[in-house]
């Protein structure tokens, strides 16, 4: 009965991973043009009956996750043909592509983990996605089946960020800006920041920077940016009148001007107003090179951020490898998860099966007890009869088992182990 029951399940289970498979099928920036991505959208989203689709699509479990840069669906099916084939009506087969079970696991925490976007590690793609799950319950798609396997993928998401150092890093050139001043200021919120030019460059500065410092100000020749600057951002606006006193005021300084020589000249520095850090964004440059021989200001043209920027690329590129390993080794965690979720039903079955020949051997060693035979000879008589219970069954099939041929029996063989040992654990 012990292992008639497990091999009694081999083909079952084998059914079963056939008719469960996970899949990530999708499109994104790097196979189709936004168009095709909002045109399908669409499409999808007004779909008039989510669970008649499904069903049409045998599909036993979907989450969309559609996100800046992708549109994907997570699946539960025993084959994504139908979907794909749906999918196929409204973009060109080339550009769709397709992951299944482990390797969609894999691409889930990739993506999640901010290693498929464009700023490596970033971290709105994770809420994104976590929000995409919410979204599919409330909206009615089956999401129970896939919503534990999720769970799961988000808890390493965390681990892989936290202990890969994504967290910590963002690549950007904003980013080796931050760290040319940082070599001079560790801390910026005692620290005033003077942004000259309010044009794309400036304003993306701005963006990133404006709430790291205590105060902000920005110049500009023309009074129109300013305004709109003034209109979106809690700080100060001059025109280039002021920007003499400006230097002075200012702990750092970002130039980001589109003028055709230097304007911010040795001598406006020449008499010392404290520490100073200067980053000069601007080709040609907008800072006189000679301020850099000042005492206590430290200037940064293009090439010096340039230079820190490679520095930083080749910690992203450790950091990538390094994620990397830790989604893979991720993902067959969550995969082995998910298949022992899974299987849960044979696991109990078994158990209930071991209960039942308990009781019945208990029983009947007792009734024999009762009737006065002797107890060793009783357990002796009990322990043969379940031998030849438990062997019969699997004797049967090892017979048929060592009839195969080499290949076909080794392969057998490791089933057999892999579910037999799967069973008793």
């Amino acid at each position: 009965m012990f292992f008639c029951f497990i091999f009694d399940k081999i083909e079952a289970m084998n059914d079963f991973r056939t008719s469960q498979n996970i899949y990530v099928v999708g499109l994104s920036i790097h196979t189709s043009k936004i168009s095709a991505r909002e045109e399908l959208w669409h499409v999808f989203n007004n779909l008039p009956d989510k669970e008649a689709f499904c069903k049409q699509m045998k599909i036993e479990g979907l989450v969309p996750l559609a996100t800046c840069n992708r549109l994907e669906w997570l699946l539960l099916a025993q084959d994504v043909g139908f979907f794909r084939s749906w999918l196929q009506q409204f973009v060109q087969q080339q550009v769709l592509y397709v992951h299944e079970n482990q390797s969609a696991i894999n691409h889930l925490i990739h993506v999640a983990c901010g290693l498929d976007s464009a700023v490596l590690g970033e971290s709105p793609i994770f809420g994104q996605i976590r929000y995409a799950l919410d979204v599919a319950k409330k909206v009615g798609w089956p999401v129970k089946q896939l919503e534990g396997l999720m769970q799961n993928s988000f808890a390493q998401v965390k681990k892989i960020r936290f202990n890969s150092g994504l967290n910590e890093q963002g690549y950007s050139l904003i980013k080796a800006i931050e760290h040319a001043m940082r070599q001079v200021f560790s801390d910026f919120s005692c620290c005033r920041l003077l942004i000259i030019g309010a044009g794309s460059m400036g304003t993306m500065c701005l963006e990133r920077l404006v709430d790291k410092f205590r105060c902000v100000r920005v110049i500009n020749r023309s009074l129109g940016p300013l305004m709109t600057v003034k209109s979106q951002f809690d700080v100060e606006i001059m025109q280039m009148e002021e920007l003499e006193q400006s230097l002075h005021w200012a702990d750092a300084i970002i130039c980001a001007t589109a003028s055709a020589k230097p304007f911010i000249l040795h001598q406006y520095l020449a008499e010392s107003s404290g520490l100073k850090v200067i980053v000069d964004l601007s080709v040609p440059r907008n800072v006189d090179p000679l301020i850099s021989n000042i005492d206590d200001v430290f200037l940064f043209d293009m090439d010096a951020v340039c230079g820190i920027f490679e520095k930083i690329q080749v910690q992203r590129k450790e950091v990538l490898v390094h994620a990397s390993q830790l989604v893979r080794q991720a993902a067959i965690r969550v995969y082995q998860q998910w298949l022992v979720a899974s299987r849960s039903k044979i696991i109990t079955d078994f158990r209930n099966q071991m209960v039942i020949l308990k009781k019945q051997s208990l029983a009947h060693i007792l009734q024999s007890v009762r009737l006065g035979q002797d107890l060793s000879e009783v357990l002796d008589v009990e322990m043969e009869r379940l031998m030849n219970q438990l062997l019969h069954e699997p004797t049967c099939f090892l017979r048929k088992l060592v009839q195969l041929d080499d290949e076909c029996f080794s392969q057998e063989q490791s089933s057999v182990k892999e579910y037999c040992d799967e069973a008793i654990n």
